[in-house]
This record gives structure tokens, sequence and C-alpha cells, in this order.
């Protein structure tokens, strides 16, 4: 029982030690707060703090009250100051609502700023689409003139065929057999190829693209090809030219004869040339020779013949020729084709003609043996060039002859 009555005793002094230290932090806090007194006096409440015994437990009872009272008035305090804060936000508002008509007509002007650049940046937006379709424009306008171009070559190019397959069927040329011990046997097979030729002329103005251009224009024109199974000599190479003359029908059609008879036009260029026979009517020719042609120390002696058609319907000529080489042993060597036609030109009618000229030229001196052989390309492209030169060179004869007989 004693130890009881001694634990009772000590949970009492604790209990009191506590009350005084909150006490003590609490006179603290008012000191802090509040203050001294006036005169360095202190409360009673603070000179009964310190005393012992049963006054301690009385006045730990009367300082709790106290604490509560000051609490609430802080409090009180706390909500004041709210209240005050409230009052000076509610007028700040009130300021701020006064303040907006102001700001409104501020708003206004910049608001107009604002519309105005949005009304430049569509203005831009909208020209710049404006570019972009009128490229788009122009480029349907040329697609669309591509294809009317391509359906007009096309609409040409099926007349054309049609020309070409409506008109007479071109006559194969018999390639030469066996060897010929003279002229007259190459005359001969002459002779006998020339009705070939000359039924083939039609064939050779309708199929070539050249000469519809050159219907449709007076320029002065000329193309070279290599052709490899060419349906009249086989590989050969063929030349293609339109000359127009400002000289008369009448006065072309004599002149050109007179040049072809002469090799003004077209004929081999020899070191050497010796005519050994000349049959001519007022509508033919045939004419026999011996050339060399090379190095003069050694050159390359050859017989030939070429035969000579002149044929004239109403408005338009047409001359004709074709041409052998025989080598001194009787084999052939070269062999040649051509057609002249002289016609009135369309846009004309009245003043100056129009030269179309087409020739084959074969023989393994120019890499196109003839026939369906296989083709020298490496030669036949030298020999290309040159010839391409040459009938250049005659075109420019043609020409100047028709300005001397003017």
């Amino acid at each position: 029982m004693c130890d009881d009555v001694v634990a009772f005793a000590e949970t009492e002094d604790t209990s009191s030690l506590l009350q005084d230290v909150l006490a003590f932090l609490d006179n603290c806090e008012d000191a802090s707060d509040v203050g001294l007194l006036p005169g360095g006096s202190s409360s009673p409440g603070s000179t009964q703090s310190f005393s012992s015994g049963p006054v301690k437990k009385r006045y730990g009872k009367e300082h709790s009250a106290e604490y509560d009272r000051r609490r609430r008035e802080k409090k009180k305090a706390e909500r004041e100051a709210l209240r005050n804060q409230v009052v000076q936000y509610e007028a700040q508002l009130e300021l701020l609502r006064l303040q907006k008509p102001g700001n409104t007509q501020e708003n206004k002007k910049w608001g107009w700023i604002h519309a105005a650049t949005m009304e430049e940046e569509k203005r831009h937006k909208a020209e710049e689409l404006n570019r972009q379709l009128k490229g788009l424009l122009f480029q349907q306008l040329n697609t669309a003139q591509i294809l009317r171009n391509f359906i007009a070559g096309q609409s040409t190019l099926t007349e054309h065929v049609q020309s070409v397959m409506g008109g007479r069927a071109p006559c194969p040329v018999p390639m030469p057999t066996g060897s010929f011990a003279g002229l007259g046997d190459i005359a001969m097979y002459l002779k006998g190829v020339f009705k070939h030729i000359q039924a083939s002329s039609d064939y050779v103005f309708a199929s070539s693209p050249l000469f519809s251009e050159a219907n449709s224009s007076d320029a002065l024109m000329s193309m070279c090809s290599i052709k490899h199974r060419d349906p009249i000599a086989g590989s050969c190479i063929e030349l293609l030219s339109s000359t127009p003359l400002d000289c008369g029908y009448d006065v072309a059609v004599p002149m050109l004869w007179e040049m072809l008879l002469t090799r003004q036009i077209f004929g081999p260029e020899a070191v050497h040339y010796e005519q050994k026979s000349k049959h001519l009517t007022a509508n033919s020719a045939e004419i026999g020779y011996t050339f060399s042609f090379g190095a003069p120390d050694e050159p390359t002696a050859l017989n030939g013949v070429t035969l000579m058609g002149k044929f004239e319907k109403e408005g338009s000529a047409l001359l004709v020729w074709t041409s052998m080489l025989v080598q001194r042993n009787g084999l052939p060597s070269m062999r040649s084709q051509g057609w002249i036609s002289i016609t009135r030109p369309l846009k004309r009618l009245h003043k100056g003609t129009v030269v179309r000229m087409c020739s084959r030229l074969s023989g393994r001196h120019f890499g196109v043996p003839g026939g369906y052989t296989d083709v020298n390309i490496t030669v036949a492209k030298k020999h290309q060039l040159l010839v391409k030169s040459r009938i250049e060179r005659a075109q420019q004869r043609m020409v100047d002859l028709a300005e001397l007989q003017k």
C-alpha cells in the first residue's frame, strides 16, 4: 500500500510539473504578443505561477481558462483580418469593373488590327493558291496541246500508212548472180531490173516521212540512213533529199536531166573516168564506162554501166537511174538505184519547183553487200557520212544552177 501511495504522489507531482511547464510556455508566448505590464510588474497570475502546493493546482485551472480566452481573441483577430482582406479585394474588383469600358475600347482597337492581319494572311494564301492554279492550268494546256499534236501525228501517220498500203507494193530488185564478162552483160542485167525500179517509185516517195514534211514546207532537207532489210535493195545506204528551186518547172526538168547525164547530181568519184559507150534518146540513156578510184599508185579499176529514164506526166516528172560496177574478174562490186521527182509545190502554184530525190547504194565497198547479208556497221557509218556530204553538195549545185537559169 505504501508503494501505491508513493506512485500516486509521483503521478500528482508529474502532473503539477507539466502544468507549470505549460504555464511557462504560455507566459513566454503572451510576453511576445502582449508584452509586460507597466512598471515592470507582471500579472498576478504570473506571480502565482511559481507558487507551490495546492496553489499551483488551482492556478493551473485558472490559467487554462485564460489561455482559451486568448486563443479565442486571437482567432477573432484573424477572422477580422480576413474580413478586411475580403473588403480590400472587393474594392479592387470594383475598381477593375470601373476600368473595363476603357479596356474594351483598347481591345476593340487591337481587335481591328488582328482582323486586318488575318485578312492579309488570307489574301496572301489566296494569291499563292491562284499562282498554283495558274501553273496547273498552264501545264494542262501544254498537255492538251501535246495530245492534240500526238493525235494529229497519229492521223497523219495513219493516212501515210494507208497511202503506202494502198499504193503499189515495192518490187524487189533481183540480186546479180554469176560473173559479167563485159559491159554488154552488165547492161542486159540492168535492163531486166529497170522496170522493177521504175515500178517502185510510188512506194519510195510515199514511205518516207521526209517527203511528207517537204510537201508542207519549202525547206532544204536531206537525210542518210543505213537500212538492213530494205524491200527493194536489201541491206543498203539510203539517201533522201528535198530541194526547193526558184526556177519554173519547164526549166527545172531539162536542167536536172542534163545534170544527171553529166554525173553532177550523183556519180562515182573517180581518179580516172573513161566513157566507153553512150546511147541517148529524148527520154533514156545508157552509158558504159571504166574508172578507177583509191590511191593513185594502186588504183582499183572497175567496169560500169548506168541506165537512165525520164517519165513525164501533167505537172510532174520522174527521173530514174540504176547502175552496177563490176570488178575485172567479172564479180559485182557496187550497185545503186535512184529516183528524182520534180513537182510544183502546193503553196506556190505558179512559181518554183520542188525536187525530191531518193537513192540506194549497196556493195561490199560501202559495208552493205546487198540482199539480206550482214552489214559492216563500222564501214557503213564511214561511207554514210561521206555520201551525205556528196548529196548536200549536189543540192547546192541544183540551187546555184537554178539561180543561173533565172
